[in-house]
């Protein structure tokens, strides 16, 4: 099975909207459009999404409770986590700092609404106990 945002995938991201706490996620699985919940923020969640319906698929999970179960799954602790701190909101996207999970965080804090200015807090990045360099 294959998904992607091009023509011809079994599951076709075709759109995904973003607001407040969440995004619905618009897409064309085996040529059914469909657009459901997600209680995340970022388009790459989006994405994530086809696979597990596609997944879910494979195992015979109907696609009704593949939905219900993609509506119900909150952002986890280092993966998208939001909470109120001194008067500003936190997102704890500390998990993962390689660079695509660092590109996807920073185009998804790009793309939400702010009250005030964003500021991206890290640290360096490190792979295996060394500095990572980039290679």
């Amino acid at each position: 099975m294959t998904f992607g945002s091009v023509d011809g995938c079994d599951a076709q991201l075709t759109g995904f909207e973003a607001s407040g706490e969440g995004a619905v996620v618009r897409a064309i699985v085996h040529g059914e459009q469909i657009s459901f919940p997600i209680l995340q923020t970022g388009r790459h969640w989006g994405m994530n999404s086809l696979t597990v319906v596609l997944a879910l698929e494979a195992m015979d999970v109907s696609r009704q409770d593949a939905l219900g179960s993609l509506a119900a799954f909150a952002p986890l602790a280092g993966r998208g986590a939001e909470r109120e701190v001194a008067g500003f909101t936190l997102i704890d996207e500390s998990y993962n700092a390689n660079p695509i999970s660092m590109a996807s965080a920073i185009a998804t804090l790009g793309a939400r609404a702010a009250r005030g200015r964003r500021i991206v807090a890290g640290t360096a990045l490190q792979r295996r106990g060394k500095r990572w360099t980039g290679e």
